[in-house]
């Protein structure tokens, strides 16, 4: 990703939005993938003044909420996944929502939450009653709903 990268930046380097949006979260995405959190949330702080931006699109807070997570912050983690929840309206359509609550239910669940896990899990299943039932995310979301119902039989 890094040529794309250096290739946005010499070509467009006054495009507000892409210097400042769209390469940090590229960046951050990059680090996740590596698996330096902490890098990805200092590349993301920059871009807190444009959370709310079409072209930030929630991918942001979702990052941020994942660095979170993977640092057992969970706190931060949930502030940020509520975040996305609760602005839908400002991108109705993304990808991005259904999949942080998702994200939230793990979050609940890593926290100890075993209660409001489950209501985000059963709410992300419910979203998508039509989808492809062989989706990872659906198969992995029901799977770790079982778990936590397990663990809660087996307490």
């Amino acid at each position: 990703m890094a040529p794309l990268v250096r290739e946005l930046r010499d070509r467009f380097p006054s495009a507000t939005l892409t210097i400042r949006v769209s390469v940090p979260i590229a960046e951050a995405a990059e680090a996740l993938g590596r698996g330096d959190s902490r890098r990805a949330l200092q590349l993301l702080e920059p871009v807190k003044p444009y959370d709310r931006a079409s072209r930030a699109a929630f991918w942001p807070e979702y990052l941020r909420g994942q660095a979170f997570l993977a640092l057992k912050e969970f706190e931060n983690a949930s502030a940020q996944f509520t975040s996305i929840l609760d602005r839908r309206g400002e991108d109705p359509s993304s990808s991005i929502y259904p999949l942080t609550r998702l994200w939230l239910a793990r979050t609940q669940a890593l926290a100890g939450d075993a209660g409001k896990a489950r209501l985000s899990y059963e709410a992300f299943l419910s979203a998508w009653p039509e989808a492809d039932q062989d989706l990872k995310p659906l198969i992995e979301a029901r799977q770790e709903l079982a778990r936590l119902a397990s663990d809660r039989a087996g307490q």
